[in-house]
């Protein structure tokens, strides 16, 4: 949230009072642990006890220098920070929220040996009020408002476990009109300067489609919005760690999806989009699985007037994929209520940019 780099102990435990929380940090014996006697194994266990329960019921959460919050296990776990990148209205929140739902309550990318929590109750409760009350009712989620003075977009963080690794994915929401220039979008986003992956939102509306079929929604028609939001994401990355010196990188993984990709089944002529099967076997030759599934959505979009957002796209980065998605299955009726439909493809994009980052899969072999 301010992009900046600390030493460890500027970071400190805060009441809600603002009051900073001293504690006596155990050393990390975990190796040495076997070796100790029973006398300071059983010492360590009661301090990290004593120390869980104070800042369970004083309410002391850490922060940076700065006063933004960090997940309890910051130190000692990987952060994966993730943007959700889009003009307005093209369903960034409502996927977050049924993203969370999938990997989260419906736990379905266990099958892999991967499970996710809200990772504090600060994130909890945007979940709850930004998405979950609105998708429970089968409504859409409000789009993400623009920023205050001196505010940043805040994360949404899930701790993802894959067997003996801790990650927290931080998913930042940014609002669409934040996007429309390069001053706004670096102001308001500075998470960009430390961004590991992005998911890039396009609908149907930006595309030049045939009479008979019309796409529903608010944001604007025609490719110009997107193609101008992923620029205006190209001029703050050329700062990014990753795309400087004489010969950057360019692996920071981008996931390029359509949405509301149920709109357009009247152009697949009987064709349906493919899904990854979450199973073990996806981890294996996992680039080739995340290239089949994603030929049909590039297919329509260069097709369809949209080659100048898939070479925006992959000319922004070279680790990237295309998915077919719909996060609500459907389209609203005229009060906005979503009739009972599955998601299409809701875990595929975050699964496409962890193999990008190599935490899954097998994309060395690749």
């Amino acid at each position: 949230m301010c992009a900046n780099f600390y030493d460890r102990p500027q970071f400190a435990l805060r009441r809600p009072d603002g009051s900073i929380l001293t504690q006596s940090e155990p050393v990390a014996w975990d190796r040495w642990l076997p070796h100790v006697p029973t006398a300071a194994q059983h010492w360590l266990a009661n301090q990290r006890t004593r120390n869980a329960r104070e800042r369970l019921e004083s309410g002391a959460v850490w922060q940076c220098p700065i006063g933004h919050r960090l997940p309890d296990d910051f130190a000692e776990a990987r952060t994966v920070t993730i943007a959700l990148v889009g003009p307005p209205q093209t369903t960034k929140t409502t996927y977050l929220g049924q993203l969370i739902a999938d990997i989260v309550y419906r736990s379905s990318l266990a099958p892999l040996g991967i499970h996710c929590v809200l990772a504090d109750g600060e994130s909890q409760e945007l979940y709850n009020s930004r998405m979950a009350r609105f998708l429970e009712s089968r409504r859409a989620p409000r789009a993400t408002e623009r920023l205050g003075e001196n505010d940043t977009t805040r994360p949404l963080v899930v701790r993802m476990r894959i067997r003996d690794q801790r990650i927290n994915l931080l998913f930042f929401d940014a609002s669409g009109e934040s996007m429309q220039n390069t001053l706004d979008l670096a102001q308001d986003n500075p998470f960009l300067h430390a961004l590991d992956a992005a998911i890039v939102f396009v609908t149907p509306r930006a595309l030049a489609l045939p009479p008979g079929l019309t796409p529903s929604g608010a944001e604007s028609l025609g490719p110009r919005e997107v193609a101008q939001v992923i620029s205006n994401l190209e001029s703050v990355l050329a700062s990014h760690r990753q795309y400087q010196g004489r010969h950057p990188s360019r692996d920071l993984p981008l996931a390029l999806v359509l949405s509301k990709a149920d709109e357009l089944t009247g152009l697949l002529n009987g064709r349906t989009f493919p899904s990854l099967a979450i199973e073990p076997g996806l981890l294996v030759s996992m680039q080739d699985k995340l290239d089949a599934q994603g030929d049909l959505p590039y297919e329509l979009l260069a097709k369809h007037g949209g080659i100048g957002i898939i070479q925006a796209v992959f000319t922004l980065s070279d680790v990237r994929s295309v998915h077919a998605v719909s996060a609500m299955g459907c389209a609203p009726d005229d009060t906005g209520l979503f009739p009972p439909a599955e998601p299409l493809n809701i875990a595929e994009p975050l699964l496409a940019v962890l193999h990008g980052l190599r935490i899954i899969g097998d994309r060395r072999a690749d």
